[in-house]
């Protein structure tokens, strides 16, 4: 921008094009604080806004943390009892956009690289938008639409973004840190919960100043934040570079795991549980430095990840045996309502489970039966919500949001996507050569495995506001395959 600027303008010099940018900037600055005191904030905002505004890394940075802020958001409210929701990290992923455009527009040699899950992808968003057209409400299914394609700009900006090891590693840094206020946030929540709702219109709210990271149902019963799938991936992509230390720092990473799995613990999501603690089993075996010892190091997670949640988040216990049915007292949530799971089962408390998810699933099956063509092309973007009476956000399992969108048509592109998922791991795994890189490739894969072949079979979709994790984990794998792929070419080149 500078570059351009300077010679459209004809400076002898950087230096002098900054003085004379500062000197303009001052007196126009003096001239508009004369007439309001208000004039501080763009004279501070438009600097910082020409300073970075050619860096898109900066801006999806914020976007990174502020990804998991659930409740400050722009909520749409419909009839029928179905809810959108814009969060605000949205502001961040268009100025991310903006910025990335501006660069490709003034750099020519500023460009993407392609990677292995672009086709599915792209052919996955042209045939979901296509179901606009039979979807049984098209408002609802255009407020998905928006949602879907913030979440492609999103898998398109990280794999055009993070394109080298050194970004690569900063990304995965900011990344953990927005986990680690996650993990803050959640513990807060405990005991501290301010929500503000603001009705703009009717069906219309804002949300804002939302740390509530845990719902206020008892401690057990209720389902948490889909942020913790963005946990179980950081869990996932950090573990194997501590397993590149011994001592002090080794012990600093295991640490840090067992309190993203706390974390996890309060926010009572037993899938989120479960994936994680798969993902970190397999990490150890695929792992060279953990494999060696594989027994002895998944026993040392795994009974501590055991004695925190046993100790520390005793609630969840609970809800782990109520996944297995049970429905008799309550053993360790407190709780002002009658501590009967059978009674919480059929008030407004619910209790998430196989059960429940079968119970919202049915009203897909059931649709099928009565309209056949759809077996086929599916009942369109958002129509599975649309028709669910129980289920207001989303489809609670991927897979199945592929079939009720997009009928046996979404399954064939699932098995396609799922084919260059496959393909990606592979070649990853391939180029495992001992870097750090490669570990944080490794990490990418096993949270592909633990997110979106565990966790999501039972919670999320293609479409939702929560799905925005799954094209994280997507990015993220491509984006590290085409890191590493580029490494090991310069390596063989040089």
């Amino acid at each position: 921008m500078y570059q351009f600027i300077k010679m459209r303008l004809r400076f002898s010099d950087e230096k002098t094009f900054f003085e004379t940018f500062l000197l303009l900037y001052a007196l126009i600055s003096a001239v508009f604080f004369l007439f309001t005191p208000y004039a501080l904030i763009p004279v501070i905002l438009i600097p910082v806004l020409f300073l970075t505004i050619l860096k898109p890394e900066i801006f999806l940075a914020l976007t990174f943390l502020t990804v998991y802020i659930q409740h400050t958001a722009l909520k749409f409210m419909f009839a029928a009892g179905d809810i959108m929701e814009y969060p605000v990290y949205l502001i961040f992923l268009f100025l991310t956009l903006i910025s990335w455009v501006l660069k490709k527009a003034i750099n020519k040699k500023t460009k993407r690289q392609a990677t292995p899950l672009d086709a599915p992808l792209l052919i996955i968003f042209l045939v979901e938008t296509l179901t606009l057209l039979w979807t049984p409400n098209l408002e609802l299914g255009l407020h998905f639409f928006t949602m879907f394609t913030c979440n492609a700009i999103t898998f398109y900006l990280i794999t055009a973004i993070v394109n080298d090891e050194k970004s690569l590693r900063n990304a995965i840094i900011t990344i953990a840190v927005s986990t680690f206020i996650i993990i803050i946030s959640v513990v807060v929540s405990k005991y501290y919960a301010k929500r503000i709702d603001m009705t703009l219109a009717k069906g219309i709210t804002l949300g804002f100043f939302g740390i509530e990271q845990v719902d206020k149902r008892p401690m057990g019963l209720a389902g948490g934040p889909p942020s913790s799938e963005l946990i179980v991936m950081v869990i996932m992509v950090f573990a194997p570079i501590g397993f590149r230390y011994k001592g002090f720092k080794h012990n600093l990473f295991f640490i840090a795991t067992l309190s993203a799995f706390y974390a996890i613990g309060i926010m009572a999501v037993r899938s989120a549980l479960a994936s994680a603690v798969i993902g970190i089993t397999l990490l150890i075996y695929l792992h060279p430095n953990t494999r060696k010892k594989f027994i002895l190091n998944a026993l040392k997670y795994i009974v501590s990840i055991g004695l925190v949640v046993v100790f520390l988040t005793p609630g969840f216990i609970d809800r782990i045996l109520m996944g297995f049915g049970y429905t008799e007292k309550l053993w360790f949530t407190p709780t002002k309502t009658p501590a009967s799971t059978e009674f919480l089962s059929s008030s407004t408390q619910g209790v998430a489970g196989v059960n429940t998810r079968w119970l919202i699933w049915k009203s897909g099956f059931k649709h099928f039966m009565e309209n056949p063509y759809t077996v086929l092309v599916g009942i369109g973007m958002s129509g599975f919500v649309y028709i669910s009476k129980y289920t207001a956000t989303e489809t609670h399992g991927l897979v199945l949001s592929f079939l009720f969108d997009m009928g046996l048509t979404g399954i064939v592109l699932f098995l396609y996507l799922l084919w260059k998922i496959v393909y990606s791991m592979k070649e990853i795994y391939k180029r495992m050569d001992g870097s750090l890189t490669a570990d944080i490739a490794l990490g990418a894969v096993v949270s592909v495995i633990a997110v979106l072949g565990i966790n999501e079979t039972v919670w999320g979709d293609l479409t939702s506001v929560s799905s925005r994790y799954s094209w994280f984990v997507l990015a993220f794998l491509a984006a590290s395959y085409n890191v590493l792929k580029n490494k090991q070419v310069t390596q063989t080149v040089n």
